[in-house]
């Protein structure tokens, strides 16, 4: 039985009484502006029913079964907890999310530089905004202070750079319950921004939330080589707008992780197709990312496809910088300090295994699992997206557009592999730019009516999402 104190009740009911008013005011002000559009208000339906079956569906979990580890990930990683006390936060949100609407078609025809520059600043002022809609700017920041669990609790461990990376395997023991699982690159991130910064919690959350938003850079020129310059524009006004890109950038590392990604990417790509200097930084970069989380592994698949696309044109030999710079980077590591990833995965490995064992220790618990992170990747790629990136995969794959569908092709494969235990919706955030280009396919036909809706629908699973639920990692 869930004991609910007399102060958190009524904290949930401002919570419900502000999530109730908002749902009432953005109906009414969305029919007002799309009334005469028969898709948005078929979109309105859809994703208003899909965002209704998905909360009584966790609601009814948690409630017969609180606080169990498939349960609280199932459909997604998060508890039933309304709450809006931000409120300020909250009208923040909305008015920036307004003037985005209003100025839109103004910031599309932007030169390259301020269209990104622009976003960006909207991604920032945005995020923050959503995070704090819960407890005001504590909410920004609050998992950066469980030093039991993050990688600010390692930041006492450094006293010198080669010094704990030489002993990091070592420290296992003595390590937070995240980074015991991960390499060390997370936390010495946050050691330089604490030593060289002076960011305490709350500076560390802005600047990883900063240092994530600049991943609409390198995403751009690497999306150019495969749509056009209108169509990369708007799927990245979408991106912006994706509910685990918003939600997940303000409150994990994991944004680090996907800026340094697709850096990685954008520069491999570019290196392969250009010359052998960028193809090497390409694999300086893509060490570097590896360094942060051996998640960068999974993306071999698309590798694979840039390869092959190279290699119908004859440049393969461009690839061996790559491979160069990779193996430089962790040898000159391993000779300055002793750090060796290999050893660090495989310690690493075996905690994981210890802490949260086997998706295939029973039928019932795979399929768990299996359920768990399809529904919850789903609905954070979020709702309103999903007939869209349903009809523009399978376009994309029916031309055998493989580049254009490699994000449903790695996704499935991790899910039938049974890698994951859930809380995808944060581990899996560096895979959501590789659904753009579905959205852009199926999108490039909207005019701006239906564009509008669709960005709007996105927002109001944002808003709704952040009061009904604490999405904690």
């Amino acid at each position: 039985m869930i004991e609910i104190s007399g102060a958190k009740l009524m904290i949930a009911l401002w919570g419900l009484g502000i999530t109730f008013l908002f749902v009432v005011v953005f109906t009414f002000v969305y029919f007002k502006f799309f009334r005469e559009n028969k898709f948005a208000k078929s979109l309105f339906v859809f994703t208003f029913l899909a965002i209704f079956v998905v909360a009584i569906l966790k609601l009814t979990i948690f409630y017969f079964f609180p606080y169990g580890y498939v349960s609280d990930r199932l459909p997604f990683y998060a508890v039933p907890s309304p709450k809006a006390l931000g409120i300020w936060w909250m009208l923040g949100a909305l008015g920036i999310f307004f003037l985005f609407l209003k100025f839109r078609e103004k910031i599309e025809k932007l030169n390259a530089f301020k269209f990104l520059l622009t976003l960006y600043l909207i991604f920032i002022a945005f995020s923050i905004s959503v995070a704090a809609i819960r407890e005001g700017f504590y909410s920004v920041y609050e998992p950066f202070t469980r030093t039991r669990w993050e990688y600010t609790g390692d930041m006492l461990l450094v006293t010198s750079i080669p010094e704990f990376l030489r002993d990091y395997v070592a420290l296992q023991p003595k390590l937070t319950v995240h980074a015991s699982v991960h390499p060390p690159g997370y936390t010495l991130i946050l050691y330089f921004f604490h030593q060289y910064l002076g960011a305490g919690f709350a500076g560390l959350a802005v600047l990883i939330i900063m240092l994530g938003g600049f991943v609409i850079f390198p995403l751009y020129y690497f999306l150019k080589n495969f749509a056009t310059e209108d169509n990369v524009r708007r799927g990245l006004q979408i991106f912006i707008f994706v509910p685990s890109f918003v939600m997940m950038s303000a409150t994990s590392m994991e944004a680090a992780f996907l800026f340094f990604s697709w850096l990685a990417i954008a520069i491999l790509y570019e290196g392969w197709r250009r010359g052998a200097f960028l193809s090497f930084l390409g694999g300086v970069a893509a060490a570097l990312a590896l360094f942060l989380n051996y998640l960068f592994a999974l993306l071999a698949p698309l590798f694979l496809i840039l390869f092959f696309m190279l290699y119908k044109r004859g440049i393969v030999t461009r690839i061996i910088p790559t491979f160069f710079g990779f193996l430089m980077f962790f040898a000159a590591l391993y000779l300055w300090t002793g750090y060796s990833i290999i050893e660090n995965f495989f310690v690493a490995h075996g905690r994981l295994y210890h802490n949260v064992g086997s998706n295939f220790e029973s039928a019932m618990l795979y399929l768990a699992y299996f359920v768990m992170n399809i529904s919850a990747f789903a609905v954070y790629l979020g709702l309103p997206n999903i007939k869209a990136l349903i009809r523009g995969t399978t376009d994309l794959l029916r031309e055998n557009n493989f580049i254009g569908s490699s994000g449903a092709i790695i996704v499935t494969l991790i899910i039938f592999l049974g890698l994951f235990q859930g809380e995808v919706e944060r581990l899996w955030l560096f895979l959501t730019p590789l659904f753009i280009l579905p959205l852009i396919r199926a999108t490039e036909n909207f005019d701006k009516t239906q564009f509008a809706s669709l960005l709007s629908l996105l927002f109001f699973q944002i808003i709704l999402t952040q009061t009904l639920f604490y999405t904690y990692w």
